[in-house]
């Protein structure tokens, strides 16, 4: 019997659809729940976990509630998974001993606090023991025919926040507000970053030509607006991953 930690995004889908494609194996896909999580990812992982006949649970994390993780620290992840560790064996109980999550083998060489959060909880990471990258990930769920192969990132609503901001329901539900918003515009990858209640719209490369209209531009702003910020802007960078803590550690080491 296996659980696997699942987001419904492209690296625990494959690992879902693997698992469950091993007629030996009893598999079950568990999402976490909480202001953190976008609805409409949690949309995503039940269409997913559907289409892969997978039984799927969900269960409520609390990491609101632990000052630990509010506060938002540089290592915010890692009490966000050691919640979700701790919830899912106590809901799962001994019929579950086995628990896995999607991490892949880039992770290995970035930030990633959530996976000293793993390997205390003794979860299992198949794609990195497997050396499987992100390309590789993409590239097998092609071959598999995953709904999920070209799936943009979608971390967290609380990584849109600069490091020692508190995370609040308030401020993941705006910022929630006002993703859905700009993804009516025909968005897919980009985010919404609140840097003390003013939006940052970040839109990965490829998508950058919807910004070359000045009504999208003058749109996007209106809509971020609308969702509760009282400034908006439009990066004219792509977006880039981990910029917010690349950003944090610029700024400790250029007041160190």
């Amino acid at each position: 019997s296996i659980a696997i930690a699942f987001s419904g995004g492209v690296d625990s889908s494959l690992l879902l659809a693997v698992a469950a494609s091993i007629t030996s194996l009893r598999t079950v896909a568990v999402t976490g729940v909480s202001a953190s999580l976008a609805k409409h990812q949690l949309e995503q992982a039940k269409k997913v976990a559907q289409e892969l006949d997978v039984r799927h649970i969900l269960v409520e994390t609390r990491e609101l509630q632990d000052p630990r993780y509010s506060s938002n620290p540089e290592d915010r992840c890692f009490f966000c998974k050691e919640e979700l560790f701790s919830r899912i064996r106590k809901d799962l109980g001994d019929d579950w001993p086995i628990l896995a999550d999607g991490s892949n083998f880039d992770d290995t060489a970035d930030f990633r606090p959530g996976r000293q959060a793993a390997q205390d909880a003794q979860v299992l990471s198949p794609l990195v023991d497997a050396h499987f990258s992100k390309v590789d990930v993409r590239s097998l769920s092609k071959k598999l025919g995953l709904m999920t192969a070209d799936f943009p990132a979608s971390p967290c609503l609380a990584s849109r926040l600069p490091t020692g901001v508190p995370v609040t329901w308030n401020a993941l539900a705006r910022i929630e507000r006002a993703e859905d918003e700009i993804r009516k515009l025909g968005f897919a990858d980009f985010r919404v970053r609140d840097l003390d209640g003013i939006a940052r719209l970040e839109v990965a490369r490829c998508e950058s030509k919807l910004l070359e209209s000045p009504t999208t531009k003058d749109a996007a702003i209106g809509l971020m607006r609308y969702a509760g910020f009282s400034t908006a802007i439009v990066d004219d960078r792509p977006l880039s991953s981990g910029r917010l803590h690349q950003e944090h550690s610029d700024k400790k080491n250029s007041e160190d």
